[in-house]
This record gives C-alpha cells, structure tokens and sequence, in this order.
C-alpha cells in the first residue's frame, strides 16, 4: 500500500502505511483545497508539534525530528470535526513513542475529569457554541483585574515574540474587521498614562529612516487631506507647546 501524500514528509517519519493514515491525507489535502477563511477553524499541525526536537515543551518532551513545526507549510485550517477525526487517526497510523504522545494529544479532547470522549459532531457543536459565547464578552472589572495581576510581570521569551510577529506576517484585516475596530475605537480617549508614555516614546533612527522610505512619494487624496484640515478647524496650541516650538527653532537657527 502506498501513502497517499499530499505534503512532503520528513525523514523518519513515524507513520505506519495503512488506511487510517491515507484518510489523514485525505482530510488534509481536502482542507487546502478550500481553504477555510471564514466561519469557525482550528490550527492544526500535519506533522505533530511534539515529533519535533525543538516543540512547545520547550526541552521538557523533546521529539526526534530536526525543523521548525510551526512552518506555514506545517499548518493547516480544520473545522472542529476535521480537527477532532485527524487526531483520532493519528492514534491509529503511529506507533512506539509517537503513539504515546498521540494519545496524550488526544485526551485534550476529552472531559476534564471523566474519561468520557465526544463524537466528531458533539464536539463541533460545542467549540463553535464557546467561540460564539466568547464574541463581544465583555469582563467585569473584577475579571479584568484578576487577569491583570495573574499576568502582572509576565514576560514572552524572545522566541515566542519572533513566532508571532512571523505568523502575522502579510497578514491584512478584512474591510468588515476594519469598519469593526473603527467604531470599536469611535471616541475613546486615551488615558493620561498612555498621553505621557506616547510623549516620552523616541522614534529610532533606524525605525524613522524606514518610515521615510515608506513614504516617500506617497500622496494623499483630497477627501484625506480634507478630514486633516477640518480636524485641526479651531485648535490652538498650549503655552507650553508654543515655548517648546520658539527654542527648537531657536536651535536650528543657530545651527
């Protein structure tokens, strides 16, 4: 029997040849046909994350496999139900090493508590039912402090910052999501913490010189340069500003 192998797999691979492991494929090769971008969708990764030397478990459950599995080509979008079968099928097409930690994968998928495993459906209904609930949940200040010192001093390692701002990248917000955070962010005002951390914040050379070369040349359409014009209709700068404005020209006359 052949695999049927619609992703490059690495050497020493632990999957057995038999049918459990051609469904898998199966469901993957049919997830990157279509291509899920909207409704409900859960990551998945085709080559488990702990088969991987350098996994989540940060040194603690090493794997075997040299690489990176959190490579776009490593990640796809399932829906709960697909999520739920492949890592049924996983138990069933590895064995050794790879089937204990399949296994241990899979209990995530169980009740906390009660061995008690949820059908495909069952469990579909209920991630989409705590996505829905979890849209537009709005946290009581009680809430909001307890999260506030749970994370208070909490820093990412440099890793996890790198792993992130790699996911984003050419990752664009739809029109929809755009017109959300707009009127999301319609009047608010920023608090006096945040006024005095903006004031003190210092563009670095590198980052302003990236920023010039950005937008050199770009041009502003007239309903932008309009909005500009009547925002600033009627404001006055402070004393304060004006002295700070005299002693820079100040400097650059005497320069």
């Amino acid at each position: 029997m052949k695999i049927f192998k619609p992703v490059k797999l690495p050497e020493h691979h632990p999957f057995l040849i038999n049918k459990y492991t051609n469904w898998y494929f199966s469901i993957i090769y049919h997830a990157r046909s279509k291509d899920l971008q909207t409704g409900y969708y859960e990551t998945h990764h085709i080559i488990p994350d702990c088969f991987y030397i350098n996994n989540r478990s940060k040194g603690k459950n090493p794997g075997w496999l040299i690489g990176d599995s959190n490579s776009r080509d490593n990640k796809i979008k399932l829906t709960a139900d697909e999520h739920f079968i492949c890592h049924w099928l996983l138990t069933k097409m590895t064995n050794s090493e790879a089937y204990r930690k399949m296994e241990i994968a899979l209990m995530y998928f169980r009740r906390r508590g009660k061995q008690i495993v949820w059908s495909a459906g069952k469990y579909k209904r209920l991630k989409m039912a705590q996505s829905n609930a979890n849209k537009g949940m709005i946290r009581t200040e009680k809430e909001k402090d307890h999260l506030r010192k749970i994370n208070l001093g909490k820093k990412q390692s440099p890793e996890t910052i790198s792993k992130r701002v790699e996911s984003r990248k050419g990752y664009t917000h739809s029109e929809e999501t755009k017109r959300k955070i707009r009127l999301k962010n319609l009047g608010k005002k920023c608090s006096e913490s945040k006024l005095e951390k903006l004031r003190r914040y210092k563009i670095s050379d590198k980052n302003r010189e990236l920023l010039r070369k950005r937008n050199t040349g770009k041009k502003q359409s007239q309903n932008t340069i309009q909005k500009r014009v009547q925002s600033r209709t009627g404001y006055r700068h402070s004393e304060e500003t004006k002295r700070k404005m005299r002693e820079s020209k100040k400097s650059k006359t005497a320069i």
